[in-house]
Formats: C-alpha cells, sequence, structure tokens
C-alpha cells in the first residue's frame, strides 16, 4: 500500500481535485476514515450522548447510593424516553453513577484523582527509559479512562484487569521514603503485644468473611445449575422435574426472581393458584421494574379471579415498560379479559373504565410521539415505535365493541384477523360486531370460518353476543 501511504504523506498532493487537510497527510488512512465517521449527526453518537443525559436522570432520582449493582439494565425502560435497547449506558462513569450513587461516583473519582498524584510523583521521580515507561502506562490508562466515557470499556473484564494493573504499577513505581527509626524497648511493648493479638483476630474475621462469601458463591453456582435442569426438564415435557428443580433453583439463589415465576407458572398448570401466587409475588418483590414478574402475576390473579389485582399487577408491568410495543399489547389483554369478567358478573362500572383505557391507546401512542422533540423522533426508529399491531387491534377492537363503537370496532377487527395466531379469536368478535350491526348472513359467515379454524372458540359465540355493550 506503499502508493496510497504516500498521498497521505505527501505535503502537496491533491486527490480528485481537491488538496488535503493537514490532518489527511500525516495521518494514517484506516484512523483518518475512522475519524469521518465520529460525528454528531449520526444517529448512534447521538444515541450515546442521549443515554448520558437519561443515566443523570436517574442519578437524580436516586442520588446517594442508586439503585445497585446492574441498576441500569434493571430501571432504563421505566425512564426512557423512546423505545431503545440498551443493557450498558455507553458511559462507565455515568453507569456507576446510576448504580452506586453520587458517593461511588465520589470514591472512583478519588481513586482516579490518587492515581493523577501518584503517577505525577513517578513521572518526576524518573528519568531516561524509565520515565518513558512511566509515562506510557500512564497514557494507556488515561485512554482507558478517557474511551470509557463513550462506551462500555468496563463490563469487559479484559479491559477492566488491564485498568486495575495500570493502577497498581503507577502505584508501585512511586517512590516512598519512609523514615528509619532504631527500635527502642519501653513501657509501649506491651501495647503493641496486645495490638498484635487484635491484628490477629482482624485476619481471622477477614478469614472468615472470605470464607462465608466463597460458600454463598458456590450456593449461587448449585442454584444456576439446578436453574439449567430446569429448563432441560421443560423441554422435556417433564413438568414435576422441572417444578422441583426451579424450587431448588430458588433456595440456593435467593436472589434470582425468574426461577420463582417459572415455579409460578408450573404450579398454575397443575392448578395450584394458591402456591402460584405465593411464588409470583415473591417475585414481584425480588423485581420490582422486571415486567416479565408483574404480567405473570397479572395472570396468576386472572386465573384465581382476584381481577382488582390483576389490574394493578397489568399497570405495574407497563410503569416499568410504557414504550415497549409487547407489553402494551399484553396490559391491553389483562384490561379486556377482566372488563369481560366484570360484565360477566354484572359490575358494568368497572368494566367501562377499562375498555375506555384500551380503546384510548391508540391516540395515546400518537400524542406521545408528536410531543417528542424532532432529534428525539429521528432517535426513534419506526420498527420500534408504538403502534397499533394486529395483536392490539383485536384488543382495542373488543374495547370499541363494548364502548358502543360498533363500525370502528369492525374496523380495527378486520385488522387483527390478518393475525394467524388470533385469526379464529378476531373473527368471532367480528361476527359479534356484524351481528349487532344486523348484518347475520355476514356473521354466520364468519362464524362458519371460526369453526373451521377453532370449535372451541366458536362456541363462546352464543356466550358473549348477550353481553351487554354501552351503545350512544
Amino acid at each position: 500500500d506503499l502508493e496510497d501511504t504516500f498521498y497521505f504523506r505527501n505535503p502537496t498532493v491533491i486527490v480528485e481535485g481537491q488538496t488535503l487537510t493537514f490532518w489527511q497527510k500525516v495521518l494514517p488512512r484506516q484512523l483518518w476514515q475512522r475519524m469521518q465517521l465520529l460525528d454528531l449527526e449520526t444517529i448512534l453518537n447521538q444515541e450515546r450522548i442521549f443515554w448520558s443525559k437519561e443515566a443523570l436522570g436517574l442519578i437524580k432520582k436516586r442520588p446517594l447510593l442508586g439503585y445497585g449493582g446492574g441498576g441500569w439494565e434493571t430501571v432504563y425502560r421505566s425512564n426512557q424516553t423512546y423505545n431503545y435497547t440498551s443493557t450498558q449506558v455507553h458511559n462507565d462513569w455515568l453507569q456507576l453513577g446510576v448504580e452506586t450513587g453520587v458517593l461511588g461516583l465520589a470514591a472512583w473519582i478519588g481513586l482516579w484523582a490518587a492515581w493523577l498524584y501518584f503517577g505525577i510523583k513517578a513521572f518526576k521521580g524518573s528519568s531516561g527509559n524509565d520515565r518513558t515507561y512511566v509515562w506510557a502506562i500512564l497514557v494507556a490508562t488515561a485512554t482507558i479512562a478517557v474511551h470509557a466515557l463513550i462506551d462500555f470499556d468496563l463490563s469487559l473484564g479484559a479491559v477492566s484487569i488491564a485498568l486495575w494493573f495500570g493502577f497498581g504499577i503507577v502505584s508501585g513505581l512511586t517512590q516512598i521514603e519512609a523514615p528509619v527509626h532504631e527500635r527502642t524497648l519501653g513501657p509501649r511493648d506491651k501495647k503493641r503485644h496486645r495490638n498484635h493479638r487484635y491484628s490477629n483476630y482482624v485476619l481471622l474475621a477477614i478469614g472468615v468473611l472470605c470464607l462465608l462469601l466463597t460458600l454463598f458463591a458456590i450456593s449461587l453456582i448449585i442454584g444456576y445449575n439446578y436453574g439449567i435442569k430446569a429448563v432441560a426438564a421443560v423441554e422435556q415435557g417433564d413438568g414435576t422435574r422441572a417444578l422441583e428443580y426451579f424450587i431448588k433453583a430458588g433456595t440456593y439463589d435467593p436472589f434470582e426472581a425468574a426461577y420463582n415465576t417459572d415455579a409460578a407458572r408450573l404450579y398454575l398448570l397443575k392448578g395450584d393458584a394458591d402456591q402460584a401466587v405465593v411464588l409470583g409475588e415473591k417475585a414481584a418483590r425480588k423485581d420490582r421494574f422486571n415486567w416479565h414478574v408483574h404480567l405473570n402475576l397479572a395472570e396468576i390473579y386472572w386465573q384465581r379471579g382476584e381481577l382488582e389485582k390483576s389490574i394493578q399487577a397489568a399497570t405495574r408491568a407497563r410503569d416499568c415498560a410504557p414504550l415497549v410495543q409487547d407489553v402494551n399489547n399484553s396490559v391491553a389483554r389483562v384490561y379486556t379479559y377482566v372488563g369481560i369478567r366484570y360484565l360477566e358478573d354484572g359490575n358494568q362500572d368497572a368494566a367501562w373504565p377499562l375498555f375506555e383505557q384500551v380503546a384510548a391507546m391508540p391516540g395515546e401512542f400518537a400524542s406521545y410521539f408528536e410531543q417528542l422533540p424532532e432529534a428525539v423522533q429521528n432517535l426513534w426508529l419506526p420498527y420500534r415505535r408504538l403502534t397499533v399491531d394486529e395483536e392490539l387491534a383485536l384488543n382495542v377492537g373488543i374495547a370499541e365493541y363494548f364502548l358502543g363503537n360498533t363500525q370502528l370496532a369492525v374496523e380495527y377487527l378486520e385488522q387483527a384477523q390478518k393475525d394467524e395466531a388470533n385469526r379464529a379469536e378476531a373473527l368471532l368478535w367480528l361476527a359479534v360486531a356484524k351481528e349487532k350491526l344486523g348484518d347475520r348472513e355476514e356473521a354466520q359467515g364468519l362464524i362458519n370460518q371460526v369453526v373451521e379454524l377453532d370449535e372451541g372458540v366458536a362456541q363462546n359465540y352464543h356466550v358473549i353476543v348477550y353481553l351487554p355493550t354501552r351503545d350512544k
């Protein structure tokens, strides 16, 4: 590549009629091309800046101690301005602030201040090749620190080891002149002996603590292995053994909510709703920001007939991830099913507000997007935006039907029937809406289609067609 190298080093070169800039002349081609990609107009760079702003917002909410280890990954969806997926802030400094608060961030900054102090001291106390060595270590360590402002370097074990290695070298290169005193015997010898004895106790306590931490780590590993066995048992169709393994996994690893959630589902399949509720609630307490956990609990409550609690759990799930399409679809489903159950129980006053919330979702999606700044709208990729897809259209159509907007319900249900997974149910409700509009012949034709797809679903027609609607 001698010719290309010459172009970038020749001070008078003109390429394609343009004189190259100074940096284009002196920098390698690969580096210059990479630098051209680093601009604030690209979506990736804008997103990293935006995520840092959102991390600052989380720090303001819990400034003292933060959210704990893995805090960003746990809570960012409940605070995001647009729907993105990023388990890392792409700024290790601010991510540490989210997890440990201002106190942890201050300790981190203090560590770097100590590094700078010892680094300058080591640099001044060296000369020749030793000074070059110190300078190289300082630059390498500083490079990690600076790059960690725009990426998640320290989430990678190898980079973290290199950083701590650099800290250790800088500290070790510092020349510390300790005063030398001649040992003298005196009345304080007994006190020193006692202090030496106390130091042995301290070492013993540290050893015991290390042993306890080791045993705890082993317990977590055992729990993880039982979790793997449980998943394998589920895949093999052995629900009894899977339940046993999930319970053991939760015992050895009491912090993982997923084991309780999976065990709760298996208990629900066995018909033991009481035990399912116990484990579901335990999982919700462990992982308060996990929308999967809350939706699972909402289903358990619904199966048990505790409708109000089911609504509360579903609402909590939406609070955890308000801009995720699947969450809104699932919450709309819970609201719709609970609303129908209220109508079956004759509690119309409780049913109408639920249907209204589902019917309002399309308008809420549009209004939220429109009030965002244009820069944020551009960051929100089209395929991640909230929309009325076929799954949501089914529940919105059902809600509009019960609210008396039958023609609008037909439009949504015609969209919903394009989804093969819910086609039978969408056709069923479409037949009910057509019956409401007086088109009995078309309604019967739709019912015939439902019978061909799923005869069990078709049997619900004669029940739901007589449920009351709030006609306008």
